[in-house]
């Protein structure tokens, strides 16, 4: 009998060490594994709290921080989802799974801002952060700003102001920074540290924005802080950065990783002069990486492993055609989601140019985002998830009634609204009600729908694929699912990637290197910055006019100024003048040139034909969309074509429509010029 007791407690005790690293965080040596508690994407409407494992070391922030490790990439979107507002429980505990997280790697001295601790306002911003000794002798702060389950402060991003940084997103640095000020100051930390800050989707940009405030000398204490020591990674990053040396190097310790399936990282639009500091590092898209395949299906092993609330859409993404005359769409598998996406852009670029445009109709919005995003009922929540899903169903009957007026428009969509909250059960808001909080943004979005029926169609039709896409659980698959090299074979950091000088942004084994470094060393294109070529950055019209005016030897320009939207002193003013007066780019019936929208496919290749005086020598027909380049268009892209400047995408489509990459255009002029 005793030999059973003994070995009863036995097994009890092997028992409690087999769970322990489920319930605590078992700790071998430098490196701590463990559990954390995080709210799920899906989390506000109806799926709990989760538990995600981890695995840390202070090893991690012995390297510098502008090289990327997949550990570290890995552990900070970790510390990113611990750092998601607490579902269930009271404002003052919101902060607790960070909290926790934190502990369990071994930091102490835990603080957060009031923002964690009380409801949401249209600009709060909550933060908290913990710090630990390094063996090194340096104090290692780790800080963390909420990035999801923040309802009002939704609202904040679309606080645009009329100039400067994003103000809703500058608002929220600010709130940051001070936090990182008054974190110092109370735990009394002094001499050199190093800093780990994350952020997600709004608070990503907000982490981005006061990373970068450090980077430029920043004060934040009595404390020393080398750039090197500052391992800065952000998640589903927003533009909302107007700097032009956004991309210098010194900015390259701010990691942003990003899917392109995501929309959140291609707003507020380039076209408006927005862009992120530090370097983008993207995960695997199908259309840029020919073992996509292979990549996603180790990814879906990981996303499996977690409740995603809704099935991965992202592959099967149609673009949708809208015939007007029938009012009949027709799906297209050839247009890839990002390729769409630089279409949505653009329509939104021609219904809002500028920030100004916008503006006007901020507060509108806000108040909109703040009634539909910023109540914390669970019935109110229920509702929105229950529109959300009608409307891929109702995608053309809202054009259709957009097509007609702001009237029926705004019926049709209160009507789905209204009877989506009484399937829910919320029963305090009346039709008339939805109708005046919807009518402010009508003009709006009439407008939108008028000048982009298909784009419009589409982004509802596919409106569930790109909502998931911004989903932490697909990051986080990804994050653990990529080979141990390919973010890092990405980086601009202090590593091994070899690069094509002086460009600290364009890898020598990248497909465009070859070209990029000709396109420079012939004076056709010159850098975005001493050091930045942005290879990836879509290519905008003055852009275009600079390179042919460059490729020219740039000659003096002494003509009238017809263009409304081009004033002296701009970097492009020369350039535009001399393309308008050498018929080689003209501008639009009202006047206008657009310098900073985007250039399409189909336009480029006109302006190319224009300034060769190009005959219409390609066959178009061989390429399957062939049909979509627009009437005024087709010689040019015959020509460019025919001279194979241009050549087709994926799938044997032209996209005429689609904008075009620096590194695409170097390309292009490379050719041009030979």
């Amino acid at each position: 009998m005793r030999n059973k007791k003994l070995l009863s407690i036995l097994l009890c005790l092997a028992l409690v060490v087999s769970l322990a690293p489920a319930v605590f965080a078992a700790d071998s040596g430098n490196v701590i594994t463990g559990t954390y508690t995080y709210c799920p994407s899906m989390g506000i409407m109806g799926i709990p709290n989760q538990t995600g494992t981890f695995t840390y070391s202070d090893d991690y922030f012995s390297g510098n921080g502008y090289d990327v490790t997949k550990e570290l990439s890995v552990i900070s979107m970790n510390f990113t989802q611990a750092s998601f507002g607490k579902q269930g429980v009271a404002h003052e505990n919101q902060s607790d799974n960070q909290r926790e997280f934190l502990e369990k790697c071994g930091f102490t001295g835990y603080q957060c801002n009031d923002f964690f601790k009380s409801g949401t306002t249209f600009d709060s911003m909550a933060v908290g952060g913990a710090s630990k000794k390094l063996a090194d002798g340096t104090t290692l702060v780790a800080i963390g700003a909420r990035g999801h389950n923040y309802f009002k402060e939704w609202a904040g991003d679309v606080r645009a102001g009329l100039d400067g940084n994003w103000e809703g997103f500058q608002l929220a640095a600010d709130q940051i920074l001070d936090f990182v000020k008054t974190y110092i100051k109370d735990q009394g930390i002094t001499g050199t540290i190093k800093l780990w800050m994350i952020g997600y989707s709004r608070s990503a940009i907000s982490a981005n924005i006061a990373a970068a405030a450090i980077d430029d000398g920043a004060k934040i204490g009595n404390v020393k802080l080398p750039r090197e020591n500052m391992y800065v990674y952000t998640y589903e990053t927003p533009e909302g950065v107007v700097d032009p040396n956004c991309r210098d190097a010194k900015y390259n310790n701010i990691h942003n990783i990003i899917n392109p399936n995501d929309l959140v990282p291609h707003v507020p639009l380039k076209a408006w002069g927005f862009d992120r500091y530090g370097e983008d590092l993207f995960v695997p898209q199908a259309h840029t990486d020919s073992n996509y395949p292979a990549l996603r299906d180790a990814m879906l092993v990981e996303l499996n492993k977690v409740p995603l609330g809704q099935p991965y859409l992202h592959d099967l993404f149609q673009y949708l055609s809208f015939d007007l005359s029938k009012m009949q769409v027709a799906g297209d598998n050839k247009i890839t989601q990002v390729e769409y996406y630089a279409m949505l852009e653009e329509a939104l670029a021609k219904v809002i140019p500028d920030r100004q445009t916008f503006y006007k109709y901020q507060d509108d919005l806000m108040e909109l985002m703040g009634t539909l995003l910023g109540n914390e009922n669970s019935q109110f929540l229920d509702a929105i998830q229950i529109f959300i899903n009608k409307l891929p169903t109702a995608a053309t009957v809202i054009v259709s009634a957009g097509l007609a007026g702001e009237e029926p428009l705004v019926d049709v969509v209160a009507n789905l609204l209204f009877d989506s909250l009484r399937e829910a059960g919320v029963a305090n808001y009346n039709f008339a009600q939805i109708r005046a909080m919807l009518s402010n943004t009508a003009p709006l979005l009439v407008s939108l729908i008028t000048t982009a029926p298909a784009e419009v169609v589409t982004l509802l039709a596919n409106v569930l694929t790109i909502l998931t896409a911004h989903f932490s659980e697909i990051g986080i698959a990804w994050l653990r699912a990529l080979p141990d090299d390919y973010l890092a074979n990405q980086s601009h950091g202090s590593g091994a990637a070899a690069y094509v000088e002086p460009f600290t942004d364009v890898l020598k084994s990248a497909w465009y290197a070859d070209v990029v470094k000709a396109a420079y060393d012939k004076g056709i294109m010159a850098g975005t910055s001493a050091t930045t070529f942005e290879p990836n950055t879509t290519v905008t019209r003055g852009m275009v006019a600079q390179i042919l005016y460059a490729s020219a030897s740039k000659p003096a320009v002494d003509f009238d100024n017809p263009f409304s939207d081009v004033k002296k002193g701009e970097w492009y003013y020369d350039a535009v003048i001399w393309a308008n007066a050498n018929n080689v780019a003209v501008g639009f019936d009202d006047g206008t040139f657009r310098p900073n929208a985007p250039v399409t496919r189909e336009q480029l290749a006109v302006i190319l034909c224009a300034c060769k005086d190009g005959k219409p020598t390609g066959d178009l027909s061989k390429f399957s969309d062939a049909g979509k380049v627009s009437v005024w268009a087709k010689d040019g892209m015959s020509y460019a074509v025919g001279a194979g400047l241009i050549a087709g995408r994926g799938n044997n489509t032209l996209a005429p429509t689609a904008t075009a990459t620096r590194a695409e255009v170097a390309q292009i002029m490379v050719n041009f010029m030979k």
